[in-house]
């Protein structure tokens, strides 16, 4: 089990390398419009050496989502891990269509 979920993150990350960032603001431009607000949550903190993660600040992702027409409505704060990792925190960025 655990080989096929390793397998299906690297094709899901030779997915994502694939795509510019810029179609990614798209994509969520059109399920925006489909409701009035998102939340996305954000793995802080270091990746694991067998996974290809960012550690991405919400106020950068909040900074692109206002170059693409999207208002920032709140920034969670980091909250800790819920399965108890010392290394990894959460956020929350909450954007809205125009």
């Amino acid at each position: 089990m655990q080989a096929y979920y390793a397998e299906s993150a690297q094709r899901l990350g030779r997915v994502y390398e694939s795509v510019s960032f810029e179609s990614v603001h798209e994509a969520l431009l059109d399920l925006l419009a489909q409701a009035p607000a998102r939340a996305l949550t954000l793995r802080r903190g270091e990746p694991p050496v067998d996974r290809r993660m960012f550690d991405i600040a919400p106020e950068e992702v909040a900074g692109h989502g206002a170059d693409a027409g999207l208002n920032l409505l709140r920034i969670v704060d980091e909250k800790a891990d819920r399965l108890g990792r010392d290394a990894v925190h959460w956020n929350a960025v909450a954007l809205q269509l125009g």
